[in-house]
């Protein structure tokens, strides 16, 4: 149970924490908790094979989704159910919960969207409907933080009361605007990349929204902003090896404060690029390099990126590698977090 917190609550995996996480997941792909067993069914997990990912993406969410479309005892009687019949009950219920939670977030985040104007002079984003769940704030001003590269403020209404959640990028604690603006604040808490707060009342909670946009455009650097990857090393596709992802794993488990390694590798020729997925969000592409290596990439939300490159381009990746496993057979495969147009090399004559 330490290891499912730590990860879903967005803790560092370092010093202790790293330690809970390394021996919880043993535990875990060991658990006789009957409630979990089914909930890892139902996720399409194996017990085993769970990691940091399959907490953070699967296991997490469905836990969660009780607390955010029903009451979090939903997700407690699971936890602590013993027969394997109410069990699968249980685990059911919170794959359908976590569903419907999928689909309300994804008409939020349509209609947050809308809202917001892509201001590249905004310091801070903020949301506000009163018809939106309190529960699914949070969701929402975390996907609009990965669009917009900045600090995020979505809110929501439930009889009268104003509630909100906020989202950081890295480098600004997010809990000094709502300090900036306790007066106009019931309720407020949270830590440096996520925060809640809630107001009584349309005047209290616009009030409070005006104060911390003041904070913002004051104490926000531009430097702040803007989307960054810390790439850690520059690779050739040629050093790719099974036995390269077996070095990596030992530095595992992998999450905040602690994240799998980003790699680069630079001039790599396109020879096949498709959109894939619901209305071709992702972006699978096949990448060859100088020395004639060839590898099967993904980029998962980066469809719209199709329009930029045309086959036979050279281009840069930053990307993370890993083993896909389809029909029995291992096949090394990198997931993309960027790409971009290959600069052009300048020969001195």
């Amino acid at each position: 149970l330490v290891a499912i917190a730590t990860v879903t609550d967005v803790m560092p995996l370092t010093g202790e924490n790293r330690v809970l996480e390394h021996f919880g997941l043993r535990v875990l792909n060991k658990t006789q908790r009957a409630g979990l067993q089914e909930l890892i069914a139902v996720a399409g997990l194996t017990l085993g094979e769970i990691d940091t990912t399959s907490i953070g993406f699967m296991i997490g969410p469905r836990i969660n989704a009780a607390g955010r479309m029903r009451h979090a005892n939903e997700a407690l009687k699971l936890l602590i159910e013993e027969d394997p019949l109410r069990a699968i009950e249980f685990a059911t219920l919170l794959h359908e919960t976590n569903i419907d939670r999928q689909k309300a977030s994804a008409k939020m985040y349509d209609e947050a969207r809308a809202m917001v104007k892509d201001d590249e002079t905004a310091s801070l984003i903020t949301v506000v409907n009163e018809a939106w769940s309190p529960g699914l704030v949070g969701l929402v001003a975390g996907k609009l933080v990965g669009d917009f590269h900045r600090p995020v403020l979505v809110v929501g209404s439930q009889d009268g009361m104003y509630i909100g959640s906020g989202r950081s990028v890295s480098g600004f604690d997010i809990t000094q605007l709502l300090h900036a603006a306790e007066g106009s604040l019931d309720k407020f808490g949270g830590h440096p990349q996520a925060c809640g707060f809630s107001a009584h009342g349309r005047d209290r909670i616009m009030q409070a929204i005006a104060m911390m946009q003041s904070y913002a455009n004051l104490h926000l650097h531009p430097t702040m902003l803007g989307a960054r990857l810390a790439i850690d090393a520059e690779i050739i596709l040629e050093q790719l090896s099974f036995e390269l992802l077996e070095k990596i794993e030992e530095l595992a488990p992998f999450g905040q404060g602690n994240p799998s390694p980003l790699f680069c590798a630079k001039s790599l020729r396109l020879l096949s690029m498709q959109t894939v997925g619901t209305v071709g969000k992702h972006l699978r592409l096949t990448l060859q390099s100088p020395r004639g290596k060839i590898v099967s990439m993904i980029g998962f939300r980066l469809g719209y990126k199709a329009t930029e490159f045309r086959l036979g381009d050279l281009v840069d990746v930053a990307f993370e590698p890993h083993i896909n496993e389809w029909n029995g057979i291992r096949q090394l495969q990198g997931k993309v977090h960027d790409i971009r147009a290959s600069e052009p090399i300048v020969k001195l004559v």
